[in-house]
């Protein structure tokens, strides 16, 4: 139940519309609560030779009431569904700032289909429980206390053998309630894996048909798409049992009022007025006794999907701004890293193991390596997504968890080396980078020196072509330059590339190089790549080698050396000469 107390800001943020549609609720209750009795007194009446007046006046305040009943709950259904819509809104706002603020480490441990099915699925859920719950658990339960209180006015001994057989309805209620909260939770985490499965499978449409594992895909999905099925089910066995056994109780209490009213009125102790008036009240009491199993279900399905939410809610990011403060002058790129130690998981080997270094601003450092020696972990450090111990790494002499990260970011251009792009226009693509709104002209110079104007040509829009999910459009070679674009478009005091030129020709690749280094003079350039031919002209070199730095320098002094760097370089040389014709 923790999880409700979540809620209660959002609730309280929308008083004013809850009240007004439970009061309105109330004076509808009350209209309802008025027809029984009225047709009771009309029986008793007609008995005692009461005209037609008497009884189309009976009729005319029956119809009234039922008419301003109905007016009453439009308007408070209006007021609450509203209001429910209103929590709904900024509850999934909220959901998605939060999203925002979590680390990577967070998102490596969550799959991105199980928090798509917490965002839209859960927050309806919750929404349907604020909303129609709230509405049927008042609207319900007022109509029990104003038709018992009548009741018992009316006659106390017949109303206390009404209200016997439905202590057991309170009994059913908790039994299966908490059954059908346990069983909601099951049926909401299973629909999650089944959101993270269709959603892998339509990203990995064509790894699926490359592989043909199309009909492999459709038996997992339909395992899944089964046990979905089961579980609900099972919830809906519970469901109807419930409903049944709530049933069978209600017309028991009819049975029993029926039957000793009936005596009662052949021994004339009861008047058929007062026993039409209590068949009055239990027919109108039996839907909604019904629909306390389906209430039941709504309000444990929104219990269970407020907890689900609640943990993504509840999940610290690993690096804030805590400890941030902001600097007086802009960063100028001057990184330095002492003593980097950092691994992702407690039980996984260290991804650096004591690394240091320094990067002047304007110089262009190149980070090489064998595959897993670490090097874009270095990236991810850099850019805060992962946290690391105070004293380690350093921005202008500053250390980076000290620096807010809009700050530390907006500072750094980075072209990761899993590039993402959005199923949008290819300059918005672009701009997407730009910090402070970004000009057409920005857009296309930020294009030239990524060379991807000269593929603008194959594009029936140009920059204005939308490339689809990724970039599915795009071939390898244009990704990489657009998101070069993007991160060259934002004026970074440093620019990360990580492997960022691995799908161009080698030619395109010199030219986008010559381009770079012009832009970047003065700034910070970090190149990650398996291509050596790429950084000979680096300033230094950075080897790494299963989280350690054997050695630095530049590409000469490297050779020279004869390390591990030597041995790299004349590999990819043999490698190259192999593949000429």
């Amino acid at each position: 139940m923790r999880s409700l107390h979540r809620l209660f800001p959002y609730l309280r943020r929308y008083r004013r519309a809850y009240l007004l549609g439970l009061a309105i609720v109330l004076v509808a209750t009350a209209c309802g609560a008025v027809a029984p009795p009225l047709v009771g007194y009309a029986i008793d009446r007609l008995r005692g030779g009461a005209g037609a007046g008497f009884i189309l006046g009976i009729a005319a305040a029956i119809a009234g009431a039922a008419l301003l009943r109905a007016g009453l709950l439009f308007v408070s259904r209006y007021l609450i569904l509203a209001a429910s819509r209103e929590v709904e809104f900024d509850l999934r706002n909220d959901l998605y700032r939060h999203l925002e603020t979590l680390s990577a480490r967070w998102f490596d441990t969550n799959a991105s289909g199980e928090i798509t099915s917490r965002a839209i699925n859960d927050i309806e859920g919750v929404r349907t429980m604020i909303g129609i719950g709230i509405m049927a658990i008042v609207s319900t339960g007022l109509l029990f206390l104003a038709s018992l209180v009548i009741m018992f006015a009316t006659n106390g001994s017949l109303a206390a053998l009404f209200i016997l057989p439905l202590a057991g309805v309170s009994a059913v209620m908790a039994w299966t309630g908490a059954k059908m909260h346990d069983q909601s939770t099951d049926v909401q985490a299973q629909l999650a894996v089944l959101s993270t499965r269709a959603q892998e499978n339509f990203t990995g449409a064509r790894v699926v048909r490359a592989f043909v594992q199309e009909q492999n895909e459709i038996e997992r999905y339909r395992a899944e798409c089964d046990e979905y099925r089961r579980l609900n089910l099972k919830l809906a066995r519970w469901r109807s049992g419930s409903w049944a056994s709530i049933l069978v109780l209600a017309e028991g209490a009819m049975i029993v009022t029926l039957v000793v009213g009936g005596r009662s009125i052949i021994g004339g102790t009861l008047t058929p007025g007062v026993l039409t008036t209590f068949a009055a009240y239990q027919f109108q009491l039996l839907w909604p006794m019904i629909a306390i199993g389906w209430v039941i279900s709504l309000v444990q399905r929104g219990i269970a999907c407020m907890a689900r939410i609640e943990e993504i809610l509840a999940a610290k990011p690993d690096c804030d701004d805590e400890q941030a403060l902001t600097g007086e002058v802009p960063l100028e790129g001057r990184v330095e890293a002492r003593g980097l130690t950092f691994s992702y998981a407690p039980d996984r080997a260290p991804a650096l193991s004591n690394v240091s270094f320094e990067i002047q601003p304007g110089q262009k450092v190149a980070v090489v390596g064998r595959t897993g020696a670490g090097k874009s972990s270095i990236v991810q450090l850099l850019l805060r997504h992962y946290r690391i111990p105070d004293g380690m790494l350093f921005v202008d002499g500053r250390d980076v968890n000290t620096i807010p990260l809009a700050e530390l970011r907006g500072a750094i251009g980075t072209v990761p080396q899993d590039l993402f792009l959005f199923s949008d226009k290819i300059k918005e693509n672009i701009a997407f980078g730009g910090r402070n709104g970004v000009s057409e002209d920005q857009i296309r110079k930020a294009a030239a020196i990524s060379r991807l104007e000269a593929d603008l040509d194959q594009f029936p829009d140009r920059l204005d072509q939308v490339i689809g999910e990724r970039g599915v459009t795009l071939s390898g070679g244009q990704k990489q330059r657009t998101a070069i674009a993007r991160a060259v478009v934002r004026e970074p005091r440093i620019l990360v590339l990580d492997d960022a030129l691995s799908a161009v020709d080698s030619h395109t690749e010199k030219e986008i190089q010559d381009r770079l280094r012009e832009f970047m003079k003065g700034r910070t350039t970090l190149v990650i790549t398996h291509r050596l031919s790429a950084i000979t002209d680096a300033d230094r070199i950075l080897v790494l080698d299963e989280g350690r730095l054997l050695e630095q320098g530049t590409h000469a002094e490297l050779l020279a050396k004869g390390g591990l760097y030597a041995t790299l370089w004349e590999n990819q040389k043999l490698t190259e000469e192999l593949a000429r014709p």
